[in-house]
């Protein structure tokens, strides 16, 4: 018997790196993500920060291939607003996706496009089914980095433009410890 080692490792002691043979990385940083926030002036004036970081892999690209990867998101506030990630929805709307929460604390946003728009708690072991249907973002609301191990179709794509045009429904604030939605619309 043959015995091989896995082809990719994830560290989960601590740092939750993503390690192994091409690897694609990718660095957002918030004069990049700027528009996405309440206050876009104060999330250029961090400039060349990092607001999250995506570590992944992904086969041939063909319908039966899986993109997987981690997501680390940094522990920070924009005037009051809890950093996330830009949010999407799928090019194709059958593609669905899961999330399994690493480390940290925070949300998966979900919205339909429409009037559904709904949170769901992410913390160290919480697994999420998203439907295809709809648009998502991840917060950390934590005082640590967010990490999340993503699968989904290599060919399920990523829309951004509805979501920097319109912005989801809700945002998500921190004031005092305690976590503050407001209306978006």
């Amino acid at each position: 018997m043959k015995i091989i080692p896995a082809k990719y490792h994830l560290d989960l002691s601590g740092s939750a790196y993503m390690e192994g043979e091409d690897l694609i990385h990718n660095t957002t940083y918030f004069d990049e993500v700027a528009d996405y926030y309440a206050n876009a002036n104060a999330a250029q004036a961090r400039g060349h920060q990092e607001s999250y970081r995506v570590c992944y892999a992904i086969g041939n690209r063909t319908m039966t291939d899986l993109y997987y990867g981690t997501t680390t998101i940094q522990p920070l506030l924009i005037d009051g607003e809890c950093n996330m990630t830009k949010g999407h929805f799928h090019d194709e709307p059958k593609y669905m996706e899961y999330y399994l929460c690493v480390k940290g604390n925070g949300y998966l946003l979900k919205w339909d496009g429409d009037e559904t728009c709904f949170a769901e708690e992410m913390k160290q072991g919480s697994l999420h089914y998203i439907e295809g249907k709809y648009a998502h973002r991840v917060i950390n609301t934590g005082e640590e980095e967010l990490i999340f191990l993503a699968v989904d179709s290599a060919t399920g794509g990523a829309k951004y433009d509805r979501i920097k045009e319109v912005g989801f429904p809700v945002r998500c604030f921190k004031q005092d410890g305690k976590i503050i939605w407001k209306d978006n619309r």
